[in-house]
């Protein structure tokens, strides 16, 4: 049988990776249609109420030995005026190094935050060049939910171990002083070059509305 050449086995790769996140995003679609509040985690989604982590309960038949992503949302800053806009980081508190696509829903409470529009229905974000990915498509679903797709086209292989910062999005903070302004994951998948599905702990984000 004749070696495959670099440019197929990426196709090839990339295709796997991309369906696996398609399918399993129709398994449990988090489309505007759902009823699920902004506090609520997806199905197979458990929290842990001592450290505030969202932990996957759905056993993925990953090593054991493989440590699970974690991943949180992290404001610029400590507290920020209504009006003013603020950068929400997607970042890998802990990257195992097997982490090549990355598809999540990121819900608020659309009367304390507003995602930043761009074209269509698209949200204001930039990716990390660092994490060597070709797409970061975003998607405003409904007021209070947005979808994120992180994958590399051509190249499979995970993002680098050394990576901690995904990308950022921007939000109009319309809350009231004092407010507390939450975003939660939900709906997450983590697939490594093979499309297996990965094991992830998952940090909300706060953004403190100041005076």
């Amino acid at each position: 049988m004749a070696q495959e050449s670099w440019g197929v086995r990426a196709v090839r790769g990339w295709v796997v990776l991309a369906s696996a996140l398609v399918l399993a995003s129709c398994a449990g679609d988090g489309g505007a249609g759902d009823d699920q509040s902004p506090g609520d985690a997806a199905p197979g989604i458990a929290r842990d109420s001592d450290t505030d982590v969202w932990r996957h309960e759905i056993p993925l038949g990953e090593p054991e030995d493989v440590p699970a992503a974690v991943l949180s949302l992290r404001s610029g800053g400590a507290q920020v005026a209504s009006g003013q806009v603020v950068d929400l980081c997607m970042n890998l508190d802990v990257n195992n190094g097997r982490i090549a696509g990355l598809q999540a829903d990121l819900l608020w409470d659309p009367g304390c935050l507003e995602a930043v529009a761009d074209a269509g229905d698209g949200a204001a974000c930039t990716v990390n060049p660092d994490t060597g990915r070709s797409v970061f498509a975003t998607r405003r679903l409904a007021p209070g939910r947005m979808r994120t797709v992180l994958l590399n086209v051509l190249d499979t292989r995970p993002i680098p171990a050394d990576v901690e910062q995904l990308g950022c999005c921007s939000f109009r903070v319309i809350g009231a002083a004092g407010a507390r302004c939450e975003v939660n994951w939900t709906f997450v998948i983590l697939s490594d070059p093979r499309g297996e599905r990965l094991r992830a702990e998952l940090r909300p984000g706060v953004v403190e509305v100041g005076g």
